[in-house]
């Protein structure tokens, strides 16, 4: 009995292909309102409603394992609860409900469609990622069809916005709707092919890797700067920590990208966009663009119920229509010091997983995915400081998949390790 069973377990992780059924339907439904929902989703009614309906559809069909919902979630069982309490004592209970509802039925969704049998969860989200980069590309040469379909499907005010990128400041935004959104997928696509390329050195993938950093550049945001220097250099540090030793291979790739960077910053029309709204902020004498006054804000609120906070997006109604574009201030501020450690050990928690399982990954095929998953961390982490990540379907559908996927295959391969000793 043992010895089939580790020969099912090796046939899961060696063969790594994907099944076409109802888990991957709820991956590509929920990767699709990642993509194409263009609101917030505690503001949509519709796309709750497909939520629901997933989640209703296939809940009977699932046998969630207590061993793994209480052994490795933790992170995300404690914020969930924290929510919950936050939802009771808000001073705004119907945004605050209407976010619980929404973390819980994402998770829950996640939960059950990521698996040991769906294994290619990153490539469906690369195509949609594409999808969004080409798009940008195609607009940024002229491209009318773009701007047609944008007329169509995007709401007023974010059509205005968009409209007013291109044409004030030359920014790009494709079909994503707003310019946070593009510059995420824009960086998934270049750090996916990265990493393909440091364990493949396959030179297709220093192509690919190009498009997604010229994208990025595109839609003129320097925060996308900033993340994908601190990704690269971490995804190369966790690599070397990982192999134990110095790649060469791989530190001339973060050079020879680090450099494609810089040529693109100071030498073409795109890199003066990013330049010269920066001079213009120093000038105005607020390089944060309004964000440490928000942050002034914040603290004054957090003040005012430091131990529970005034309940999740309750800023919203009582102090504005601004979110914070700071997630640990924002939650400082809306759920106290408990949903701020709440959020900080959920971080921490589906990172160290995420640590573990690249560290006794054998085959190179799977440390793609485990690499690119921890990518995605490293960017929900980084942007959470200067944007709203948590509070929207954009970031935070791809956050949950990916620290899912890795928690559950850590789980799936710790146990392939102890059937190994034993035999």
């Amino acid at each position: 009995l043992k010895k089939n069973m580790l020969i099912h377990l090796k046939d899961i992780l060696e063969n790594y292909m994907i099944r076409i059924g109802k888990d991957s339907i709820i991956i590509v439904s929920l990767f699709f309102i990642c993509f194409f929902g263009f609101y917030n989703f505690h503001i949509n009614i519709y796309t709750m409603c497909l939520l629901v309906s997933i989640f209703t559809f296939f809940i009977k069909n699932q046998k969630i394992s207590k061993e793994i919902l209480f052994k490795n979630q933790w992170g995300f069982i404690i914020f969930i609860i924290m929510l919950f309490f936050a939802t009771i004592t808000s001073c705004d209970k119907y945004s605050s409900l209407k976010y619980f509802i929404m973390f819980c039925e994402l998770f829950l969704c996640e939960y059950i469609s990521v698996n040991k049998k769906n294994n290619k969860i990153c490539q469906i989200f690369i195509i949609f990622c594409w999808i969004e980069v080409i798009c940008i590309l195609l607009q940024s040469v002229g491209v009318g069809f773009i701007d047609t379909f944008n007329e169509y499907v995007l709401p007023n005010e974010m059509l205005k916005s968009m409209n007013n990128n291109i044409n004030v400041t030359g920014s790009f935004s494709g079909i994503a709707g707003d310019l946070p959104n593009i510059m995420f997928f824009s960086t998934m696509i270049f750090m996916y092919y990265f990493i393909c390329y440091i364990k493949k050195y396959d030179k297709k993938y220093i192509v690919y890797a190009i498009l997604g950093l010229i994208s990025i550049f595109l839609c003129g945001k320097r925060s996308g700067i900033v993340i994908l220097a601190i990704s690269l250099f971490l995804i190369y540090f966790l690599n070397m920590y990982v192999e134990k030793k110095i790649n060469i291979k791989l530190l001339i790739a973060l050079i020879f990208f680090c450099l494609i960077a810089l040529y693109l910053l100071y030498f073409t029309n795109m890199g003066d966009l990013i330049l010269n709204k920066n001079n213009v902020l120093q000038k105005n004498g607020d390089a944060s663009n309004g964000r440490i006054d928000l942050i002034k804000q914040m603290i004054i609120i957090f003040k005012r119920s430091p131990i529970f906070g005034i309940g999740t997006l309750a800023t919203n109604k009582y102090y504005g229509s601004v979110l914070g574009h700071n997630i640990y201030f924002q939650i400082l501020s809306e759920n106290g010091i408990v949903g701020f450690l709440a959020l900080l050990y959920m971080l921490f928690n589906n990172f160290v997983y995420s640590i573990k399982r690249l560290k006794r990954i054998k085959y190179d095929e799977i440390k793609i995915d485990c690499l690119f998953a921890i990518a995605v961390q490293i960017f929900f982490i980084i942007y959470g400081c200067f944007g709203n990540p948590l509070y929207g379907t954009v970031f935070l559908i791809p956050y949950i998949v990916f620290s899912e996927m890795n928690i559950k295959l850590y789980l799936l391969e710790n146990k392939l390790e102890r059937i190994e000793e034993k035999e």
